[in-house]
Parts: structure tokens; sequence; C-alpha cells
């Protein structure tokens, strides 16, 4: 395989109130856009596949589902299929996945990394390397979950840990066959992007680094949680990057590939 293979693996989409996210008191220019903080904005739940050279990899693992009645789901657009049903489309099982990159450890990108088998939480990805940032794994909030088997965290990365799949990443980390992670840290402490180059050109998998495409017109639109130091270096390096090698972007929660050309 020459350039690895990029495919986009939307697995829901629900609608979302921006001003759930961010501290709009805060923001200076607020007043200007209140139409889209107020409104219900169409938000997405992206993974990645990339097939290349002894790879197939996936970029977060999400079993995120909208109920159709839901007020959050929008009328009249059928959800897409789960993400196992997608790589079984593809003829992907998840015993032929070799690495699963974690962008970061909240639940919407963990949920879809184990199942039950004989009332035991297992890794479903049995035999991938799980790739997770160092800072993320140490940080207070992931160990305090870690502690709590109730919680989507401990149940998700505790099997992969207790299997011996977990790779904590500390930096960046290049695969050697245009793939690499690239740390991003702001949405957690640990959270990580993916560089690839594939048939599409360079692409930037960059989870939640960017929440809603209007802010890449405003860097410093950070949601609440953030760190927001250490997010607009983050945005301020990928931005730099996307302009630099005429890249494309991909966000967890948006919809559209963005291109810089």
């Amino acid at each position: 395989m020459s350039t690895p293979k990029l495919t986009l693996l939307n697995v829901t989409h629900f609608l979302f109130k921006p001003s759930q996210f961010y501290a709009v008191n805060e923001i200076a220019d607020a007043a200007q856009y209140a139409d889209f903080f107020e409104q219900d904005q169409l938000t997405t739940m992206n993974c990645a596949h990339i097939a290349a050279s002894g790879m197939s990899m996936l970029v977060d693992a999400s079993n995120e589902h909208i109920d159709p009645n839901s007020p959050t789901a929008q009328q009249g657009v059928p959800q897409p299929p789960s993400l196992l049903s997608q790589l079984a489309a593809m003829g992907i099982k998840p015993a032929d996945i070799t690495h699963v990159v974690i962008t970061h450890p909240h639940d919407d990108h963990i949920s879809g990394l184990t199942h039950e088998v004989d009332g035991q939480l297992r890794p479903i990805f049995c035999t991938a390397k799980h790739y997770l940032g160092q800072a993320d794994w140490e940080s207070a909030a992931v160990q305090n979950s870690l502690r709590d088997p109730s919680t989507v965290v401990a149940q998700a990365l505790l099997p992969i840990q207790q299997a011996g799949l977990l790779v904590l990443v500390n930096g960046d980390l290049d695969f050697g066959n245009g793939v690499q992670i690239i740390a991003t840290p702001g949405e957690t402490p640990g959270h990580q992007a993916v560089r690839v180059q594939s048939d599409y050109g360079i692409t930037y998998l960059v989870g939640d680094l960017f929440h809603f495409s209007i802010e890449f017109e405003h860097l410093d639109w950070l949601v609440r949680w953030k760190d927001r130091p250490s997010a607009l270096a983050s945005r301020k390096k990928i931005m730099q990057a996307l302009q630099t090698e005429q890249a494309h972007l991909i966000a967890t929660h948006i919809g559209n590939v963005v291109a810089y050309q």
C-alpha cells in the first residue's frame, strides 16, 4: 500500500445548543452571535479508519446513539449505522484492527472500546494497541474515574490496561508509514490528534480541538472546560500546519471536512 487510505465514520448526529458549551458571558462579542449560541446546531460524532502499511487504525471508538424520538435528534434524518456495522461493511472485523488512537478519554470518544463477554468487560479490538496521552492517564480526573467502576472511563480503559493493550504516549509519535500522533493538549492534558498523508493529501484528525466551525475564525472561543493557554497554543499550531501544508482537518463534532488550500 503506497499511501494510507482514510475513511471517515460518522456514528451519530444530534442537535446541541452551543451556549451549553461556552461561558458566553466571558466572550466579548457574544451578543453579535446570539443566534449561534442559542439555536440548536447540528453536531456529529466522527470516528475514522486508516488503512496503512502494517496498520489498520481506528481513531476513537464511540457507540453513541441518539434515540430518533429524542428532542436532540434531527427529525426526519435517520441515524447512521453503528461503528462496528460500518467497519463490517468495509470488510473489517474487530480483531483486524491493529491500532486504536484515543484522542482523549471523554465518554463519547471511548464508549465503543469494550463490551461484555460472559459477564466481564473485554476489549472489542482485542489485538490492537490502544494509544492514549500519558498526561490524560495520569490526570486527577481519569485516576478518580478509574476508581469508580460505574464510570465509562473505568469500563473502557481498565479492561484495555489489564489486557496489556494500553500504550501511553508522551508527545508526538511517528509510526513511519505516513501516520503520526500529534500532541494537542487543551481539551484534556493529553489530548492528541492524528496526522495522515493519504490519497486526499494531508489530513489532521483533531478530535475535540475544535467543536464548531465558527471557532476557526475565533480561536479564543473555548468551551468552558478547556485549559485556555494550552488549547490556544494547540489551535495555533494546527492552524499553522494546515496553512503551510495545504492540509485538511476533520474534527469529531463538525460534519464537514475543512480544507485549507
